[in-house]
């Protein structure tokens, strides 16, 4: 019987667009849309720039768009950075079973060595996505949340099997060369929940894991051997980063590959916050709409949430810095119920530290608890809410799903005004549109470069050499 490894390298070397379900391809394009809108926005924050400026100071390889500027990179730097613009500001795709930001990993390393080979077409493009989508959510169902709450960061660690598989099957791997860049891929993941704190490291997980994914694959391209049972091995990823508990389950690799997409599973983001914060942000907003609450006349508000959000989130409000905040759930509610929104408006340094926000987030108390533990996995991130008035009153709100959850998904509407609203000051509002043309009708591609130039700035989006239209 194979090994869980090499079946998943099979059937990632074989996967062909045409056998891909319609539902799945057209889910993965606005989830595409979605990753695109949060690299544009996130190629202006403060923590780009600098990852921006670090990373051209060693290269001048000019056949790759940095999303959102005007430069161009190698095709491994292009993965890196586009990765952190993609996860620059929480407003990424998540899985809540697999624990993972697809986009961030699996685009920049995707539609770079697409832009790169310049041979790729639409159809081969989103292939290998799915593949790259598919590995790394099978992965992160192996690995539980016991490898979260150990210290690791699934972004991190898990990441790398995602790039690989992408670009593996769109550089059109054979079987061994494919097995070979998983093994290369395991090799190469990193991660510590430490980093969601208050650092910009937070940034980095996912591209960090983006690019050498990509480097993986192309390794083993040329013939670069890794550990052909880089999950079953005794002293392997699963059982290494799962600190030799075996509280891990290799048949979640391979259980229903090619017939369960868990592509229709991944979620969007209403919200510029961590998603584990959505759910009590949410019942802030029901409460605010429905009660209208004087946040002066609020006493306190009580938040009770699963041990694993509790754990993963900041339970208590320091105006640290951006990311602090949004990982705070007090941060969060205290910001909807005050402005309205929680959005990228609402998390600026200065918001983050505006005396009426601060006052209201100090007033906020999250606690674990034992009943939303007991609840299903897809409930688990059920946030109940107690919002106490001087008056006495007391307002009571529990949101189980988070906006753009499977269960209240954003509509193909709100997807396109949410990249809008992030492209805004960034692209001309003629190209967004364009963008969002294109990515409607990838399927009908001819080249894939031509959509990693709709993504530059200014000059990169005018490269000479000669591709071959749609």
């Amino acid at each position: 019987m194979d090994s869980h490894t090499r079946t998943l390298a099979r059937w990632t070397v074989t996967t062909k667009f045409e056998a891909i379900p319609p539902p799945v391809i057209d889910r993965l394009k606005w989830l595409v849309l979605d990753s695109l809108g949060c690299a544009i926005f996130g190629s202006r924050l403060p923590w780009s720039r600098l990852a921006l400026e670090a990373v051209l100071g060693l290269d001048d390889t000019r056949r790759c768009t940095i999303w959102g500027t005007e430069v161009r990179t190698a095709c491994t730097n292009a993965a890196l950075l586009n990765g952190a613009f993609t996860q620059g500001f929480e407003l990424d795709d998540i899985h809540t079973l697999g624990f993972q930001h697809c986009g961030a990993v699996v685009l920049p390393a995707a539609l770079g060595i697409s832009e790169d080979r310049r041979d790729v077409d639409g159809r081969r493009f989103l292939a290998g996505v799915v593949c790259g989508y598919e590995t790394v959510l099978r992965v992160g169902r192996c690995m539980g949340p016991g490898h979260m709450l150990r210290g690791w960061h699934p972004a991190g660690t898990n990441s790398p099997f995602a790039a690989a598989a992408a670009v593996g099957n769109i550089l059109g791997l054979d079987e061994e060369r494919m097995l070979n860049a998983l093994g290369l891929a395991g090799n190469r993941g990193a991660g510590l929940e430490a980093a969601r704190v208050a650092s910009m490291d937070k940034r980095m997980l996912e591209a960090n894991g983006s690019m050498a994914g990509l480097y993986s694959a192309l390794l083993a391209e040329r013939g670069f051997t890794g550990a052909a049972d880089i999950f079953e091995a005794e002293k392997g990823f699963c059982r290494t980063f799962a600190w030799g508990t075996g509280e891990y389950d290799l048949a979640e690799l391979t259980r229903g590959l090619g017939e369960r997409y868990d592509i229709l599973t991944v979620e969007l983001k209403r919200y510029a916050a961590n998603a584990s914060t959505h759910t009590a942000i949410e019942a802030a907003r029901q409460l605010r709409e429905s009660h209208h609450p004087d946040p002066s006349q609020i006493e306190s508000v009580r938040v009770r949430v699963s041990t694993l959000t509790y754990e993963h989130t900041n339970p208590v409000y320091r105006p640290e810095s951006v990311t602090y905040a949004q990982f705070c759930i007090p941060y969060g509610v205290a910001a909807m119920l005050v402005e309205g929104d929680m959005f990228v408006e609402q998390c600026t340094e200065a918001k983050t530290r505006d005396p009426k926000l601060v006052a209201l987030a100090r007033r906020v108390e999250v606690s674990p608890s034992a009943e939303i533990d007991a609840l299903d996995p897809y409930r688990r991130r059920r946030a109940e809410m107690d919002v106490h008035l001087r008056d006495g009153q007391v307002l009571r709100a529990t949101v189980d799903h988070r906006p753009g959850s499977t269960h209240l998904p954003l509509s193909t509407e709100q997807i396109i005004a949410k990249f809008h609203r992030l492209a805004e000051g960034v692209i001309p509002r003629p190209q967004a549109v364009r963008i969002v043309d294109m990515v409607g009708e990838l399927d009908k591609l001819g080249d894939v470069s031509l959509l990693a130039r709709e993504m530059a700035v200014g000059p990169a989006s005018r490269d000479p050499r000669p591709h071959s239209g749609i």
